[in-house]
């Protein structure tokens, strides 16, 4: 089976949600690490710099990360920007084209893949902790019960 997933925006959400929630938790860290030395300050009376630099790094940090974020979302066209997916019995290939130029391939067994999740309109085949490979479910159709099935087979053996 073969299918096509563009990397448009919202599969771009998709894939970058971990680098979202990187800055959500460095934006909460840094928050706390304020309020924390406002209570100092207000407690102490004293302006510790070195407080406050360690206090605004986090928030800086999840300025800069979501700002990447952002900058990832922009880029991501659709329209020349996509995923060729060739699903066999045990392996899969992937070939990725951005920006209307071959970016490369490659070739993978099911045995490899470590986790597979579902959104509303993707499935996401994790073969390492960060990141997937994406894949439009509305491609697959009927297939996808099929290559679930072929991967859990693959991953017990």
């Amino acid at each position: 089976m073969t299918c096509v997933t563009r990397i448009d925006r919202e599969a771009q959400k998709v894939i970058s949600r971990s680098v979202l929630s990187c800055a959500i938790v460095a934006l909460c860290i840094g928050v706390a690490l304020l309020a924390l030395w406002g209570i100092v300050y207000a407690i102490d009376r004293a302006f510790d710099v070195e407080l406050i630099i360690i206090s605004c790094a986090p928030i800086c940090f999840a300025v800069v990360v979501y700002i990447l974020y952002l900058r990832l979302l922009s880029q991501a066209d659709g329209s020349n920007s996509f995923n060729v997916y060739d699903f066999g019995k045990t392996t899969f290939s992937v070939k990725a084209t951005r920006r209307g130029t071959f970016a490369g391939a490659l070739d993978l067994e099911y045995s490899q893949i470590k986790k597979v999740k579902t959104s509303k309109n993707y499935l996401l085949l994790h073969v390492r902790k960060l990141g997937a490979f994406v894949v439009d479910r509305r491609e697959l159709g009927d297939y996808e019960k099929v290559l679930r099935a072929d991967i859990s087979a693959c991953a017990n053996t």
